[in-house]
């Protein structure tokens, strides 16, 4: 008789799947990233949750974010690889704490979070494009 999948499980194997089905990682080796991936990320973020220190949907959205930014910035074949890693890993351990949440957070606080994170995130955009043009050279700024 197989076992019943936990929902942190489902979330974590659900994150890689695009992954294996592009062609990215074969399923072993995501079932190996998720075996041994979530010993370490579901404690820490179940720990961080009851300590209300941070988590958040935008926390977690922003690290998968800077990965794929960070992916799509590589140009090598071997960085490009990297980087997919460690965005596997982002987006994986997000949809954990997307499913770990509702064992610390009421609905209400739920739905306030998802509805927050979009607006944060712009207005995170907004503070990136202000910080470029502070700390580009005014002569760059003049020939614009």
């Amino acid at each position: 008789m197989a076992r019943t999948m936990t929902p942190v499980e489902r979330a974590a194997r659900d994150a890689l799947k695009p992954y294996v089905r592009a062609g990215h990682m074969r399923q072993g080796e995501a079932s190996k990233t998720v075996r041994d991936g979530l010993p370490i990320i579901e404690p820490v973020i179940r720990a961080e949750l009851q300590k209300h220190e941070f988590g958040s949907a935008f926390y977690y959205g922003t690290k998968v974010t800077r990965a794929r930014e960070e992916y799509n910035a590589a140009t090598t074949p071997v960085a490009r690889h990297m980087k997919r890693g460690r965005l596997a890993v982002a987006e994986m351990t997000a949809a954990v704490y997307k499913a770990v949440r509702a064992d610390y957070k009421t609905a209400e606080e739920i739905e306030r979070e998802d509805r927050e994170a979009p607006l944060l995130a712009a207005a995170l955009d907004v503070v990136k494009e202000e910080v470029e043009q502070i700390t580009t050279p005014a002569t760059e700024n003049a020939a614009a």
